[in-house]
């Protein structure tokens, strides 16, 4: 049932991966309780399908579902509190709720910080993100602080010709932050 539901959901046919992942999360209610971990998955993943279809608000409230699951029964710091949280920053992100989206991705990066090494990619794109949108506020302190760390982190582990660093360089010149 879930992988029929995230064919659908690749396949961009977002009512039938609804309905597919809607049947698997009353499955895995009915298995496990309304409040395990593996239901958590499921309400995350009818978010990002209904964040596909634009619908923000109804997004967010099931990335919220999976947020106050996964933050009352997993241990603190752990990385899938990251990825609830980071879920919930995208559907803030298009409501146009900055400071909520930044919120959350401090969250998020505390639990990577904790769960992960600083240099995994949930990490990084989590700080650069965060320096977007403290650009987008005209915030350029702390939008310096999130790209430079961002940069650092890259220079230490990409090769010299890796897009993504060449993409933060560029960034960094533009704050002259090299």
């Amino acid at each position: 049932m879930i992988f029929t539901a995230i064919a659908y959901h690749e396949l961009g046919d977002h009512t039938k991966a609804i309905e597919s992942y809607g049947k698997a999360l009353t499955i895995w209610k009915k298995t496990y309780g309304e409040e395990h971990t593996d239901v958590a998955m499921r309400l995350d993943n009818m978010g990002n399908v209904y964040q596909d279809e634009k619908k923000y608000s109804k997004a967010l409230e099931y990335h919220k579902k999976a947020l106050q699951i996964r933050e009352k029964h997993l241990p603190v710091g752990h990385s899938d509190v990251g990825v609830s949280h980071n879920n919930a920053v995208n559907a803030y992100v298009c409501l146009d709720e900055n400071d909520s989206a930044l919120k959350h991705y401090e969250l998020a990066l505390k639990a990577n910080n904790k769960s992960l090494h600083s240099c995994h990619a949930h990490a990084i794109m989590t700080m650069e993100n965060m320096g977007s949108i403290y650009e987008d506020q005209c915030n350029y302190g702390k939008a310096q602080y999130y790209y430079r760390e961002t940069g650092n982190i890259f220079r230490r582990t990409l090769p010299a010709n890796y897009s993504d660093l060449r993409n933060m360089e560029k960034i960094l010149l533009v704050f002259h932050l090299d």
